[in-house]
């Protein structure tokens, strides 16, 4: 700003302090990238690693169920350019699965070691909650970082997009939680225009063809039946004995329960195999996580349950960002409804060549 904003005569909004920052943009599309590329910039130049090799391990990367919905285009990636440009999609996508890529492999090394560590600094910016500890310990982990980068990059200039990283725990005592306010969903919608855009290519009107269009898509969802229910079901599934054993002797009977090998509920899919958290963790105490084997429909009262294993959280890798869990000799059965999960999103199950499992977040659990 070179003088002062007409907005600042408004009584009670400051330009300053009245707009809250964006997630996507100042870590998806900023911080994220740039900490990647110099990451990455880094290994090359010490001839660690090769961009051909990173385009041949995210080539044969086996992608879970939940992430296969935005598998990182590794064809972008070229040899000659320094700048790794991804979508904020992509981008989320990408820290997920990075850790498992190139985090064992060097999980000594200071330079990943400190991408990583921003990795784990956004996972607690998604949170749906906030203490004044949780946030003290977030502004000393961010000035942290901040601090390792000028050591580690000494030739490299701070971004506006890292040195607003410094202000999150202020704005999130002001305006609450970053998810509740950041632009991921509208930049959401802007896909469907655009989509539309390069069907029509249209240049001469292109305003009135996207009005048309969305007109008619809206008119299309609010007269179908199916478009405002609360849920939609899979396929009909049979369970093992022990399973329908379990649910008879918690629900008194299984004969008015309908199971399906998966839910989608307020838009978010359920399926069997994922992992969900039910217990988030307290203090210094690890999440529990358990594995869905069916989903039930109580026809009678419409409530819907997940059917899980409980599984063990051995421990939490930092070069992983993610928990290492294992499997309990007998089976440890949990009937849970969905309305009472703790945390809403599942999670994907990846498998190390040692033969660990590990679960890597996408939110702060």
């Amino acid at each position: 700003m070179k003088s002062n904003c007409c907005l600042d005569n408004l009584q009670y909004f400051s330009s300053i302090n009245g707009l809250p920052p964006d997630l996507m943009h100042d870590w998806l599309e900023g911080s994220l990238p740039k900490a990647f590329s110099l990451t990455m910039e880094y290994l090359i130049s010490k001839k660690l690693y090769s961009v051909n090799q990173l385009n041949a391990d995210l080539k044969s990367f086996v992608y879970g169920r939940i992430n296969s919905k935005s598998k990182v285009p590794h064809e972008l990636f070229s040899s000659n350019t320094k700048q790794f440009s991804l979508s904020a999609t992509h981008q989320w996508t990408l820290i997920q699965i990075i850790p498992f890529i190139i985090g064992y492999r060097f999980r000594y090394d200071e330079y990943v070691l400190h991408y990583l560590s921003l990795i784990e600094l956004f996972r607690t910016l998604t949170d749906d909650c906030y203490n004044h500890e949780k946030l003290l310990k977030m502004a000393d982990d961010i000035e942290t970082y901040i601090a390792w980068f000028k050591i580690l990059y000494p030739t490299v200039k701070l971004t506006t997009k890292i040195h607003n990283m410094a202000h999150y725990p202020r704005f999130i005592r002001v305006n609450g939680p970053p998810l509740d306010y950041w632009a991921m969903r509208f930049e959401s919608k802007h896909h469907n225009l655009k989509r539309i855009h390069f069907a029509t290519n249209n240049h001469i009107n292109l305003l009135s063809s996207l009005a048309n269009r969305h007109q008619n898509t809206q008119l299309y969802h609010t007269t179908s039946t199916n478009y405002f229910q609360e849920c939609s079901f899979g396929s009909i599934h049979t369970l093992d004995t022990q399973v329908k054993d379990f649910v008879s002797l918690h629900l008194n009977s299984h004969t008015h329960l309908q199971f399906y090998n998966y839910i989608k509920y307020h838009g978010i899919k359920y399926t069997i195999g994922d992992i969900i958290v039910i217990k988030r963790k307290t203090n210094t105490f690890t999440p529990t996580f358990a594995k869905i084997l069916t989903v039930a429909n109580d026809l009678k009262t419409n409530i819907f349950y997940l059917i899980t294993d409980e599984l063990i959280t051995v421990k939490y890798v930092p070069f992983l960002t993610g928990y290492m869990i294992d499997y309990n000799q007998d089976s440890l059965l949990k009937l849970t409804k969905i309305i009472d999960l703790v945390h809403f999103a599942p999670i994907d199950c990846y498998h190390l060549k040692s033969g660990e499992h590990v679960v890597i977040p996408k939110y702060e659990i």
